[in-house]
């Protein structure tokens, strides 16, 4: 078994997909299958005082669109924008990031770390989960369930969101 990195992994579908059409793109992430009522929770966060974000490893072109759900920050790995550009170890985010930028987060937003919530499904999160007390485990694996202060198996972001 070969193991790599985020960078790694980075670099790897950053020369299989290149510089990818913003209509492509679009196109991928509204077929792509998500959790029902993102919006709903999103905006019970922002009544009730809080900020939403989404924190991933996934490319930022794609994880953007996010954006239309309702989410108030967005961080996600920086891909080339053209072609002559090389991925960079430094845009791509890694697991330990995730915390991190959490933590920035909260710090810039006067929030504190105890007061958040994390929703995560796999070792990706387990930093940020070690890091944090209201976890939820969203239809995770074995590893992140047993972290994760409170275990959602379902399709309904709002059901997971009133678990905690």
């Amino acid at each position: 078994m070969v193991v790599i990195d985020a960078f790694r992994f980075a670099q790897e579908i950053s020369a299989f997909w290149g510089i990818l059409d913003k209509n492509i793109v679009r196109g991928a992430f509204e077929t792509t299958s998500k959790l029902e009522n993102i919006e709903d929770v999103t905006a019970l966060i922002r009544r009730g005082g809080g900020k939403s974000a989404l924190i991933t490893m996934s490319p930022d072109f794609y994880a953007h669109h996010f954006y239309d759900y309702g989410f108030d920050f967005i961080e996600a790995s920086r891909f080339p924008t053209r072609t002559e550009e090389q991925v960079k170890p430094e845009m791509i985010l890694s697991p330990k990031d995730k915390a991190a930028i959490a933590q920035r987060l909260c710090q810039q937003l006067g929030f504190e770390l105890s007061d958040c919530v994390a929703f995560g499904d796999s070792m990706s999160d387990y930093v940020l989960f070690k890091e944090l007390e209201h976890t939820v485990s969203v239809n995770g694996d074995l590893i992140i369930r047993t972290l994760a202060r409170y275990q959602y198996e379902g399709l309904d972001l709002n059901e997971a969101f009133l678990s905690v």
